[in-house]
């Protein structure tokens, strides 16, 4: 992996994650107000944030991209995480579409605006497949995120979904 950003805007600068963002990772995660769509999604464990970051690493390492560390430009402080990772839905090949950010940052633009810069990324390194964006139906947030990048609502669901969500995708599955 690399130190080169991933993909930037104006305010933003994804990059792949680095070993050292695992406290980063956890305290979002583990965080009661990111999670309250979803509470047993939270992390409890420090030690499941370095598997999840080492499962993300895994993926950059075979593919070139996938769940990224979101910072504000100019300064290394990561508000979020965001990307795309291989998966299938049904059988078919997607992109799952990812974007979780601490609570400070919301309601400035920032998940958007990241997953705006993420979608042109992997739909130019992986043109054909759909980016699917699994969200919580009592998500308002992140509905709301799903549409504002142009993801249409779907008429599907992934029989493999554990709890019920909506799925939004670049393209009809």
């Amino acid at each position: 992996m690399t130190d080169v950003p991933w993909a930037t805007t104006s305010r933003l600068v994804l990059r792949s994650p680095r070993p050292e963002d695992v406290d980063r990772l956890f305290a979002i995660h583990s965080n009661v107000l990111t999670y309250e769509h979803n509470p047993d999604g939270r992390m409890v464990d420090p030690e499941d944030a370095q598997r999840l970051l080492e499962a993300w690493r895994s993926h950059w390492v075979a593919h070139g991209f996938g769940y990224a560390a979101v910072e504000l430009a100019g300064s290394r402080e990561i508000i979020g995480f965001a990307g795309a990772k291989h998966q299938t839905i049904g059988g078919q090949p997607v992109l799952n579409l990812y974007y979780r950010f601490d609570p400070s940052s919301w309601g400035h633009g920032y998940a958007s605006e990241a997953v705006r810069a993420v979608i042109a990324n992997v739909q130019s390194t992986v043109p054909r497949c759909a980016v699917v964006a699994r969200v919580a139906q009592n998500n308002p947030g992140s509905i709301a995120v799903a549409r504002s990048v142009g993801l249409s609502r779907q008429l599907v669901t992934d029989p493999g979904d554990p709890s019920p969500h909506h799925l939004f995708a670049s393209q009809h599955l």
